[in-house]
């Protein structure tokens, strides 16, 4: 699927965003827990996080703390990642 240039610009489809994602993916199937087990632990059908996962929703930033909280990680160090990625 082709993306229009205004599709490009939005904070869904930038590296930041998608890297940020692929993060807390890689963290929650690190620790073994499914898609089902985390929308358990956030009170959302288990179609949210396959949404977030698959880049056809956003996070807020409330949501973002608690895909964090749930998954284990602090999210300091998640955005601390993406404001020093070399690191």
């Amino acid at each position: 699927m082709a993306l229009t240039a205004i599709e490009m610009t939005k904070t869904i489809y930038q590296d930041r965003y998608v890297n940020l994602v692929n993060a807390l993916t890689r963290i929650r199937k690190s620790n073994g827990l499914t898609q089902t087990y985390l929308a358990e632990q956030l009170g959302k059908p288990q179609s949210y996080v396959a949404k977030v996962e698959n880049f056809e929703r956003t996070l807020d930033v409330l949501e973002f703390v608690d895909w964090c909280k749930a998954i284990g990680q602090r999210p300091s160090h998640l955005i601390q990642e993406q404001l020093d990625p070399d690191d």
